[in-house]
């Protein structure tokens, strides 16, 4: 009986040899599972922390883009819309720019070219304010594409200048946006907006 036992004892000094390897390597592969497990979580929100960083950015981006836009469309689109509405300053803008061009000094005449519907109004206001200009040779002509303004031009040349409220609210969008942009945006955590 004492073979059997020490068999039997050598027995289960290895099955409890085998076990506590096993569960030594079943521990091992939990830790490693456990740190891979924390490593890819740490991945994820690295990546979601990074992905929501670049979608703030954006969405601040187009915030301050529509923020801008109001502002310019208010400050800018509806006065000017507003103004070229007025004949009375599209003729003084056309006044202006003839008496400047004065076309006493160019071979050709000087043309004016507005809205069909606008020119008899035009010549009108100015027979009535500035004659001597059309008598100098000024001449009024109209524009079936032109909606509003004005476009004026040497008679005889091959280009003109387009006055219209796009066409002024874009030179002034040029200018106010980066004054626009500085005033309200600039300093936020150190960006410009």
């Amino acid at each position: 009986m004492t073979k059997a036992n020490e068999e039997a004892e050598k027995i289960i000094a290895e099955a409890k040899k085998k076990s506590e390897e096993i569960a030594k390597s079943a521990h091992k592969e939990a830790e490693k599972i456990q740190k891979e497990a924390r490593q890819k979580a740490e991945e994820l929100r690295k990546n979601t922390e990074s992905e929501l960083r670049i979608a703030f950015r954006q969405a601040m981006s187009a915030l301050k883009q529509e923020i801008e836009k109001m502002i310019l469309t208010r400050t800018v689109d509806e006065p000017v819309e507003e103004a070229f509405q007025s004949g009375e300053f599209v003729n003084r803008l056309i006044i202006t720019m003839a008496e400047k061009w004065d076309p006493e000094q160019s071979e050709n005449g000087l043309v004016v070219l507005v809205p069909e519907e606008k020119q008899k109004e035009t010549e009108k206001y100015l027979k009535e304010k500035v004659p001597q200009l059309l008598k100098k040779g000024l001449k009024i002509q109209p524009s079936s594409s032109l909606m509003n303004g004005f476009e004026i031009k040497p008679e005889k040349a091959g280009f003109k200048i387009s006055i219209t409220d796009k066409d002024l609210e874009a030179y002034l969008k040029h200018y106010f946006r980066p004054r626009l942009r500085k005033m309200l945006f600039e300093g936020e955590n150190g960006q410009d907006g």
